[in-house]
C-alpha cells in the first residue's frame, strides 16, 4: 500500500519507520498500535513477527499540517462568533422584554453564546472528529454562519434603502445554511469513516 505507514512487532516491542520504540503487550491477543492519531488493532501470538498496516496520514509535514489547521480555524471563528452573537441578540431577544436592562443583558447573554459557540469550533476543528454528532455540530455552525452573515450584511450592503434586509439572514439563509451544515457534516464524517477503513 504505497504512502502507508507501516509497524513491526517483534521481541515485544514496537518498531516504525521513524524508528520509535513503543512496548507492545504481546502476551494478549491484542495489540493497540498508535501513530499520531491513527490507531489500528491487531490479533498477534507472544512473540509475534507480523507487520501491520496503519491508516496514511494526511501530511508529513507537522508543522505545515499545524498552520493550515490553525488558519482554518481561525478563519471558521471569525464567521461562526459574530453570527451567533447577532443570530441570539436579535431573535430570542426580539421575542422578549426584559425591562430597564433588557438591551444589556441581551448583550451579554449574546456575547457568551457566540464566545461558547466560537470556542466548540476550535476546540473540534483541533481534532478528528470520530463521531457523526459532532461533525455534524461543526458543519452546522459554520456554514450556518457564513449563510447568515451573507443574508445578514449582504442586503444592508447592497440594497441599504431596504429596512428588511437583515431578515434575510434571520429567517432564511441562516436556518437554511445550519440545515444545510448538519447533511454536509455527516457527510463529511462518512466519508472520511469509508477513507479510513479502505486504508
Amino acid at each position: 500500500m504505497a504512502g502507508a505507514k507501516y509497524a513491526r512487532i517483534k521481541n515485544d516491542h514496537l518498531l516504525t519507520k521513524n524508528a520509535l520504540k513503543v512496548p507492545a503487550k504481546c502476551a494478549a491477543l491484542q495489540a493497540t498500535v498508535l501513530f499520531g492519531q491513527c490507531t489500528a488493532l491487531a490479533a498477534i501470538r507472544p512473540n509475534a513477527d507480523i507487520q501491520l498496516v496503519l491508516p496514511r496520514t494526511t501530511a508529513n509535514d507537522p508543522l505545515q499540517t499545524f498552520a493550515m489547521t490553525y488558519f482554518v480555524r481561525v478563519v471558521a471563528i471569525l464567521f461562526v462568533v459574530p453570527a451567533t452573537y447577532f443570530f441570539v441578540f436579535w431573535v430570542p431577544f426580539s421575542l422578549v422584554h426584559l425591562g430597564e436592562s433588557h438591551w444589556l443583558i441581551a448583550k451579554i447573554v449574546s456575547l457568551l453564546c457566540a464566545l461558547a459557540a466560537g470556542w466548540y469550533v476550535w476546540a473540534r476543528l483541533a481534532i478528528s472528529r470520530d463521531n457523526p454528532v459532532s461533525s455534524m455540530l461543526v458543519g452546522a455552525f459554520v456554514i450556518g454562519s457564513i449563510s447568515f452573515l451573507a443574508g445578514f450584511i449582504g442586503p444592508i450592503i447592497f440594497s441599504p434603502e431596504s429596512n428588511q434586509g437583515p431578515l434575510l439572514g434571520l429567517f432564511i439563509t441562516g436556518p437554511l445554511g445550519f440545515v444545510a451544515g448538519l447533511i454536509v457534516g455527516l457527510l463529511w464524517w462518512r466519508y472520511r469513516r469509508s477513507k479510513n477503513n479502505a486504508a
